[in-house]
């Protein structure tokens, strides 16, 4: 019997839906892969934004359904119909008070190699990771498969904008990693102010 262990992460959800889409690509499916990978990162913008919320609410044994259900309200309101750049900078703005393109050029620039690397952003430049990027290899793709019925992908374009999903997740994370060091480091300062 295998055991499949979870690892820490952003979202698992967005993760299998990845591993799905690699999948799929290397079975000569093309056009799953681009749903996929549109959904991962979906799910990883609607979960950070409620991973902090829960944060933020104090703990998340004490959430309630009707908190989720809230915030989830909240999130649909605040990304109405705006495709991939609006659900970004709002998660980004949420978290960060930057847009997400914002945010990854300051990233960019502040970053060493190491930094760049451990992300999973070695091979990329500043523009494959800005959201107008991501829009148009993994959103436009999936919408042209979910609106137009088209379903004549090569393998070229799965990988493309599996390459986008991965590097939106992978700024997401960054994000959620910020978020936490911030938060970190406020409840360091706090510790050392509350001392005796």
């Amino acid at each position: 019997m295998i055991h499949l262990i979870d690892p820490l992460t952003l979202s698992i959800v967005a993760d299998r839906l990845l591993m799905r889409s690699q999948a799929e690509i290397h079975e000569g499916d093309f056009t799953m892969p681009i749903i996929c990978g549109a959904m991962a990162i979906e799910a990883a913008l609607t979960r950070l934004f409620l991973k902090w919320k829960e944060i933020e609410h104090g703990s998340p044994t004490t959430t309630t359904d009707a908190d989720k259900k809230r915030w989830e309200d909240e999130y649909r309101k605040g990304t109405g119909s705006g495709g991939f750049t609006k659900s970004a900078d709002f998660v980004t703005q949420y978290l960060m008070k930057l847009s997400y393109d914002d945010f990854v050029g300051k990233y960019v620039k502040s970053a060493n190699d190491c930094d760049l690397i451990r992300a999973g952003f070695a091979k990329l430049s500043e523009s494959d990771m800005m959201a107008s990027h991501i829009h148009t290899e993994l959103f436009n793709r999936r919408n042209r498969v979910m609106h137009w019925g088209n379903v004549e992908y090569q393998k070229q374009d799965a990988e493309n904008a599996l390459k986008a999903a991965h590097t939106a997740l992978a700024v997401l994370s960054v994000i959620d990693k910020q978020k936490a060091d911030e938060l970190e480091g406020k409840l360091r300062i706090s510790q050392v102010n509350a001392k005796p």
